[in-house]
């Protein structure tokens, strides 16, 4: 009998010790996860939440990102931006902004107060461009008379918006920080 005991103690003492080594081995497992598993779990989990910022800052991020192009004319826009305002001109300002290319060029070739009339024939006078001009209240009227050409008048709002860009264009020219087109 006393040999049963021992081989039973001993079986005993087997199964505790292939318990403990199993214990051991979950143990083991577990630990190589935590150390191995949470990393990637974890770096996953972080990308998800900037995903998940980045949905919602989305429209404010491109928002920003979308001004650096006004960026590219640094304060020489800003500077235009609060004389205008300063001057009440905030509204003409957006309708001169609105302008084609050929509509601006010619507002800046006629926007000028001039004492006498001039005759300008450049191949931006056009009855649809200086239509243009007047519906954003920067000529007051326009005719075209029988001996052709056209003939108009720049309102004051336009004389003193061009004064406005004139001035900022000389600044800007002479400080050597001439803006640039915006594509």
């Amino acid at each position: 009998m006393p040999e049963k005991k021992i081989s039973s103690s001993n079986v005993k003492k087997e199964n505790t010790t292939k318990d403990n080594q199993d214990q051991q081995a979950k143990l083991a497992v577990r630990l190589a996860l935590i150390e191995h598993g949470s990393r990637p779990l974890a770096i996953l989990l972080i990308g998800v939440g900037i995903l998940l910022w980045l949905t919602w800052v989305r429209d404010p991020l491109f928002e920003v990102l979308n001004r650096t192009q006004d960026l590219k004319f640094g304060s020489f826009e800003l500077r235009i931006q609060a004389e205008a305002d300063a001057q009440n001109l905030g509204d003409a300002l957006q309708n001169l902004r609105e302008l084609t290319a050929d509509q601006l060029a010619l507002f800046l070739v006629i926007g000028r107060d001039r004492q006498q009339d001039i005759q300008y024939r450049g191949p931006e006078v056009t009855e649809e461009n200086l239509q243009a001009l007047k519906d954003a209240g920067l000529i007051v009227d326009f005719r075209k008379p029988p001996d052709g050409g056209f003939q108009w008048r720049v309102s004051d709002d336009g004389n003193r918006l061009y004064d406005i860009v004139s001035l900022n264009i000389q600044l800007a020219i002479s400080l050597g920080a001439a803006p640039t087109a915006t594509p």
